[in-house]
């Protein structure tokens, strides 16, 4: 007979909020063989063994495989297979629409994902990582830069940083590089890349350490750079409600430049969505109360229960201005009847006190993770 226990654990690091599922029923079932037990001990045993190796580094031999694997990557491949899953009949489409929707929108579809999936394929590289408590912050992967810091040039006022791409010079004045000595030894979880596609591939486009950004001087990349210019103008001149901060903000985020076609200026204003802001969002009460109202609220698929199923599943939703819960994502799957319970626990939630930037209101990113876990 196993029951459902919510066990919080508490470690001094930067780890995401973990959340555990519970069932205050007693649910039956065949009891765990000897075998089976092993086999979760050995399991639990090499999800501890993965957590620690994202924390303190992986093997040499992993990181190179991953090195090896983006260098053999190609972007086009990744649109490909993003198109390819949209093109998929849906469940409850009908085949006339399906078709239609094919024969209409496949190129544009196809324009669409190679505009706007950059960053979800530096992700599935692994280039991106969530760094932080808010669990929400994606910074570059530090298996693709030297994290015990760079070289400052006092010369020249540059911090020159050892990364994938090559040694990047960011600007950082003298006298704010003194006071910055200590930081600038440990950059681990800090620096936050922005990308864009080169002969088929990620190339940086910018990379910023706190407040200092280098930007790519290629003129491919500043060919991009000159186009999100011009939609920070064309945002100032769409829209005579926006300050100058919030133009600024966007312009730092990096708008996509897909954007600025078919008049979707002032929507993009109104609906842009942050990665992180000054303020994050937060559930009412705290995080606490958050635990509280999961553990309250999620039950334990049987499905699950009984083919012993446990592990995270990692969601991914939107704080609106106002505090609304949208677009709620599985970004890592554990199992479908976990996933789909998650996913239904997490759209009852009541308002959140919204993220602010610049003092306002506004949408933002938040990943959850959510852990089902099974004890005798």
């Amino acid at each position: 007979m196993k029951k459902i226990f919510l066990t919080l654990i508490v470690f001094a690091f930067p780890f995401a909020h973990i959340v555990f599922a519970q069932n205050k029923q007693t649910i039956v079932v065949r009891p765990e063989t000897a075998r089976e037990k092993e086999e979760r001990k050995m399991k639990d045993a090499v999800e501890s063994f993965k957590m620690l190796g994202e924390m303190f580094g992986s093997s040499k031999d992993a990181k190179a495989n991953c090195l090896n694997e983006v260098k053999n990557s190609k972007y086009s491949v990744f649109v490909e297979k993003k198109l390819a899953n949209w093109k998929k009949k849906g469940e409850f489409e009908k085949t006339a629409d399906w078709q239609k929707r094919l024969q209409d929108s496949t190129a544009i579809k196809k324009a669409e994902i190679q505009e706007s999936a950059i960053d979800e394929y530096a992700k599935a590289l692994d280039i991106l990582k969530i760094y932080g408590y808010d669990g929400g912050t994606y910074e570059l992967n530090y298996w693709f830069y030297d994290s015990r810091g760079g070289q400052y040039d006092a010369d020249k006022e540059v911090l020159l940083i050892k990364t994938f791409w090559g040694n990047i010079p960011i600007p950082i004045p003298l006298d704010e590089a003194k006071n910055m000595q200590g930081d600038i030894q440990f950059l681990h979880g800090r620096l936050e890349p922005r990308f864009f596609i080169q002969n088929d591939q990620l190339a940086l486009l910018s990379l910023t350490y706190k407040t200092y950004t280098y930007k790519n001087p290629s003129k491919s990349a500043q060919k991009i750079l000159e186009q999100k210019k011009a939609m920070v103008m064309e945002l100032k001149k769409a829209m005579a409600d926006i300050s100058v901060a919030d133009v600024k903000a966007l312009d730092d985020r990096g708008v996509d430049i897909a954007d600025l076609q078919d008049n979707k200026v002032v929507a993009t204003v109104k609906e842009a969505i942050f990665d992180h802001v000054e303020v994050m969002p937060q559930f009412p009460g705290g995080e606490k109360a958050m635990m509280a109202f999961l553990s309250q609220n999620l039950k334990y698929p049987i499905i699950a229960l009984e083919q012993g199923i446990q592990g995270t599943v990692l969601l991914r939703l939107v704080i609106g201005k106002t505090g609304e819960i949208t677009d709620v994502t599985v970004m890592r799957s554990l199992d479908p009847s976990c996933d789909k319970e998650a996913v239904r626990v997490v759209k009852t939630m009541p308002k959140w006190t919204p993220g602010k930037h610049n003092g306002n209101p506004v949408n933002v990113y938040f990943n959850l993770p959510v852990r089902f876990r099974l004890q005798n």
